[in-house]
């Protein structure tokens, strides 16, 4: 409905830029992140920068210049919302980096032009622009040999992503896609989206992950109650549970009605039928079905709960 569009596209999204973190912690955030993103490929940045600086000392000779450096305040306000600077809102600003990155080759190159090799080097200038670019893609690829060549995609989330359980959920949700039909939904109370998408499932609910919930803004506990209200509706043949309040962003201050009504509903309507422990890197995880997992006492912090729809209920809602 357009109430509904009207609420997401701008009541929610002022309330979530205002609702920021304190000034000082977004530049230390902005600090930290510009600092991996850089560190990531150091040439091709210092490439830009030269770029950013040659487009305003040869202007005369460039008329996009304020064009570019305009798309440029622009990506960068596109960052700052929240002061959250997260690594991966960098992304729109790649597109304005890359443009400033070929001005960069192309003064370097312009500038051997101007220098008069009596004819006799006239490649010069076009193959130090290519030599630039070559030494900053091999930097690149030194940097990322191990990332690119030798870890497999689950290494690479492990190491990455730390206990965050990306490939566990990978594994949890070919098994309810198994134990599923395409018109069953399922449910995730937490922070792991990606289900969805792996199970090819559709959400009984709006909300695919928890994070607006716990959010200290106005709309919290509203949410909560949609999110209650459409699960009760339409009763999702499974709901994976994320216990764990690090990775759901809970704070002493966020709305507790959710939680007040999940353990009630669950056992009223549910039976347990899957443990996860994500573990150290070392160890990573151990799962648990069935009676093992009814009876397994959870001993770490990171784990995953598997909930299917009790099966006498089930039948009911099918007939």
């Amino acid at each position: 409905t357009f109430s509904n569009f009207w609420f997401w596209t701008f009541t929610y999204a002022s309330v979530y830029t205002s609702y920021q973190v304190p000034l000082r912690d977004g530049i230390e955030n902005l600090y930290f992140a510009f600092h991996s993103v850089i560190g990531a490929s150091p040439l091709a940045w210092k490439i830009a920068l030269f770029g950013f600086a040659a487009s305003f000392l040869f202007r005369k000779e460039n008329e996009r210049t304020w064009f570019i450096f305009f798309f440029f305040i622009a990506s960068f306000i596109s960052v700052l919302p929240g002061f959250y600077f997260r690594e991966h809102y960098f992304v729109t600003l790649m597109p304005v980096i890359a443009i400033y990155i070929g001005f960069g080759l192309q003064r370097a190159s312009e500038i051997f032009k101007r220098i008069d090799f009596t004819g006799k080097l006239k490649w010069l200038p076009g193959a130090v622009a290519v030599l630039l670019f070559v030494v900053a893609v091999s930097e690149k690829l030194r940097i990322e040999n191990d990332y690119l060549f030798h870890r497999s995609a689950n290494d690479i989330s492990i190491h990455a992503y730390g206990p965050n359980p990306f490939v566990e959920t990978k594994f949890l949700a070919d098994s309810i896609a198994a134990h599923t039909t395409s018109k069953d939904q399922i449910a995730v109370i937490g922070s792991e989206p990606q289900v969805f998408f792996y199970s090819h499932r559709h959400s009984a609910t709006g909300f695919i992950y928890f994070f607006p919930l716990m959010e200290l803004q106005p709309y919290a506990e509203k949410m909560q109650q949609w999110m209650i209200s459409d699960i009760e509706k339409n009763e999702p043949r499974y709901i994976l549970y994320t216990g764990y309040g690090y990775l759901m962003r809970i704070t002493p201050r966020s709305g507790r009605i959710i939680f007040e009504w999940l353990p009630k509903y669950l056992n009223l309507h549910y039976d347990l039928i899957g443990v996860v422990e994500v573990l150290p890197k070392d160890e990573r995880s151990k799962t648990y079905w069935g009676v093992e997992a009814q009876t397994h006492i959870v001993q770490n912090l990171y784990c995953l709960q598997v909930y299917r729809k009790k099966i006498h209920e089930d039948g009911e809602k099918n007939k």
